[in-house]
């Protein structure tokens, strides 16, 4: 054998040694570490059971579908509202038919197809609706009802209950008309707005104490539907 093959012979030898004693001292250092869960080590790692997390453990969230449980719900339609005024209040015109379906007045109990009255609480105090055979007859501002009426709605004008007789003869002039009140209690102040539309005050010593607006003949009935 010649002396320069010996000689690499030689240097393989050493390499495979030290290789040896390398791998042997990371595995010594790898066992000599404390693996323990009290010291941050994991008892999977140390055990060798560790898995990886699920292939879809970083999927993105899928999208929620229109129409879920957080999604805004769609509004009613407000009904039309009117301040009270001698043509009608809210959605109830004078002369025009009513729905009878509508909460409120079904909210009033049993309909009487030929007249029926619904109290509507006003923010100035209560006003009545009366409804003769579907249709918007009259508005009442007046001592109907179990406990009386101490206040109530004003016309647009500012005329309403308590009001001077003289305020409805400087509103209305020559549309206005008197005559004696059925039951003999002051003088009842009559206006003729139109063929269709008009007014009854109801006084007593030279004050309104309750007062209608509506059509005729409804308007000049004096005791509503009864």
């Amino acid at each position: 054998m010649g002396r320069g093959r010996f000689l690499r012979l030689v240097r393989g030898a050493a390499l495979l040694v030290a290789g040896a004693t390398l791998s042997f001292g990371a595995v010594a250092a790898i066992d000599g570490l404390d693996l323990s869960p009290g010291v941050g080590g994991s008892p999977d790692i140390e055990k060798g059971t560790a898995l990886p997390p699920p292939p879809d453990f970083l999927t993105p969230a899928t999208p929620r579908p229109r129409g879920g449980q957080f999604e805004a719900a769609s509004l009613p339609a407000e009904k039309p509202v009117r301040p009270f005024t001698e043509v009608g209040y809210g959605p109830y015109v004078i002369g025009e038919a009513v729905d009878l379906t509508d909460p409120d007045i079904a909210a009033s109990g049993p309909i009487n197809p030929e007249c029926h009255t619904v109290r509507f609480d006003h923010p100035a105090g209560p006003l009545y609706l009366m409804i003769v055979e579907g249709m918007a007859a009259r508005l009442d501002v007046s001592s109907m009802g179990p406990e009386g009426v101490t206040t109530g709605p004003s016309l647009p004008n500012g005329v309403g209950l308590g009001s001077p007789v003289t305020d409805i003869e400087a509103a209305w002039g020559d549309k206005v008309a008197t005559e004696p009140n059925k039951y003999g209690v002051g003088t009842d102040y009559v206006v003729t707005l139109s063929d269709s539309k008009g007014l009854v005050f109801e006084t007593d010593e030279g004050k309104v104490t309750a007062y209608r607006v509506g059509r005729p003949p409804e308007v000049h009935w004096v005791e509503g539907c009864s």
